[in-house]
């Protein structure tokens, strides 16, 4: 609209010029204060749309920010997915069973193990497992370890969770499912007990068969960053 009235006035001041050439001087006068305040406005506005931008910019920043802090990484509740009917012989869920099964798979004839499919976790996107491999022959040896570990930041039970874990052998009865978080093991097992997993003290094994079969048991330990929920035929892995 001020460019409009600018605009007008310029051809006022030129029809000026034509029928009065004694206003000349006038009328320069007036042109040069118009185009004056024009190139003031233009630059003002050019300085707040500057700021407007660099205020939108911040702001986007900080909701990003905000995004990835520490305490947003734990949004997802796994209390559904991390399902347990039995809690102190490690009894889970078919879902929850199935879950841990499907990360490393065993194909017939030889039955070597592989990397399970993605899995989709609600609130948290596709997550593929990580896998390992490890073969050890020799005289009167043979092992072929397989291990697997699922990215799957949320909270069970209120305690943070950053991954579970499977490994087992093959053509062996061996096998660990491990549920690890970023909480120490103390204030884990405090809370899981009270979930009624009956945990022995940090770092001993609670064995749950019974006399002629595999051992098999429950236990927290300590690892490095936190600590883990381990269910299986061995203490350590």
């Amino acid at each position: 609209m001020f460019a409009v009235l600018v605009i007008i006035a310029i051809l006022l001041a030129l029809i000026l010029i034509a029928l009065v050439p004694e206003v000349l001087e006038l009328a320069a006068a007036l042109v040069g204060i118009f185009v004056g305040l024009a190139v003031l406005i233009v630059g003002a506005g050019l300085i707040l749309l500057f700021f407007n931008d660099m205020t939108r910019t911040s702001q986007s920043d900080i909701a990003e920010s905000e995004s990835i802090r520490p305490s947003n990484l734990y949004r997802v509740e796994l209390d559904k997915m991390l399902s347990f009917t039995d809690p102190k012989s490690c009894q889970m869920s078919p879902e929850t069973e199935a879950l841990f099964e499907n990360l490393i798979l065993f194909d017939p004839p030889d039955y070597v193990g592989r990397r399970g499919p993605p899995v989709k976790i609600h609130g948290f996107g596709t997550s593929t497992p990580a896998f390992t491999r490890t073969v050890d022959q020799g005289p009167g040896r043979n092992i072929r370890d397989n291990e697997a570990t699922l990215a799957m930041r949320g909270t069970w039970h209120g305690l943070k969770v950053g991954s579970i874990r499977v490994r087992r052998m093959e053509e062996s009865s061996f096998w660990e499912y491990q549920i690890r978080f970023s909480d120490p093991p103390a204030p884990v097992r405090s809370t899981l007990n009270d979930a009624g997993f009956n945990l022995p003290p940090v770092g001993e094994f609670r064995k749950y068969t019974g006399p002629g079969e595999v051992s098999v048991g429950i236990g927290i330990e300590e690892i490095v960053g936190g600590s883990a929920l381990y269910c299986g035929s061995s203490v350590y892995y």
